[in-house]
């Protein structure tokens, strides 16, 4: 089920059905790669390009663009019609009701959590 991804967002395309929602860019050349870390960044999860899930259920909800964000539809302006949500090439996700980002948790490895015992005399 596609569920949005940015952080505390509970909208999904099964109960929000009038909702749009955007896939997360895949990173498939260079240009792409730096908008999808911009995506990854902005809804605050722990994701990195390397753990992110990429695929059509990987979706941000129309609630985290700002209106610039969408590419204008002139004839459904003229027509007085539903306009189709299309977001610009450069568009990404800014509209949060949560903190900027999430700070990963530290991994810390056996060695690194060792604390050596210091001037022990054993007798």
């Amino acid at each position: 089920m596609a569920e949005c991804k940015a952080y505390g967002c509970t909208n999904n395309k099964r109960r929000n059905r009038g909702k749009h929602f955007f896939c997360v860019p895949r990173p498939i050349d260079s240009t792409r790669l730096e908008l999808a870390k911009r995506w990854l960044h902005n809804i605050g999860t722990s994701y990195t390009i390397q753990t992110f899930p990429f695929g059509r259920n990987s979706v941000v909800c129309e609630d985290h663009f700002k209106p610039t964000c969408y590419k204008r539809n002139l004839q459904a302006e003229l027509l007085g019609t539903k306009p189709l949500c299309r977001l610009k090439a450069d568009a990404v996700p800014t509209e949060f009701g949560h903190k900027k980002s999430v700070p990963p948790t530290p991994i810390t490895t056996k060695m690194e959590s060792f604390v050596p015992c210091a001037n022990i005399n054993i007798s």
